[in-house]
């Protein structure tokens, strides 16, 4: 069953983190500026946290809406096992439940049990 976009809300508004998983290319987090702008307006007390390419992350930081951008190399002759690790241990580490969301976006809801992260990275 699909859920509503007032359940979504209702469900989601006390989060304390947001994270958006933006793994496409440059372009991509250029067109993601508005809808993080869009998160900061409607989760104004939650921290929003970008997952991304390291030139995503050098974008993103001219944002103010963005608490903080997290790099993951994409290319796999330039990534390690432990970086990606480091990066997925640093991300949930915050989170009481953590939740997917379209695949892209993910709330941190602060009244529920440890559930971990749903999916992992390629």
């Amino acid at each position: 069953m699909p859920l509503k976009l007032a359940e979504f809300y209702n469900t989601t508004r006390a989060a304390r983190k947001v994270i958006v998983v933006d793994l496409g290319f440059l372009g991509d987090t250029i067109h993601l500026a508005p809808a993080l702008w869009e998160l900061r307006r409607h989760y104004s007390e939650a921290e929003l946290h970008v997952l991304t390419t390291p030139v995503g992350v050098e974008v993103l930081q001219l944002l103010p809406c963005v608490t903080r951008a997290w790099a993951i190399e994409m290319q796999p002759a330039k990534r390690t096992l432990r970086q990606q690790w480091e990066v997925l241990r640093a991300l949930r580490s915050g989170y009481q439940r953590t939740r997917c969301y379209g695949h892209r976006v993910s709330f941190g809801l602060p009244h529920r049990p440890t559930a971990g992260l749903r999916r992992s990275l390629p």
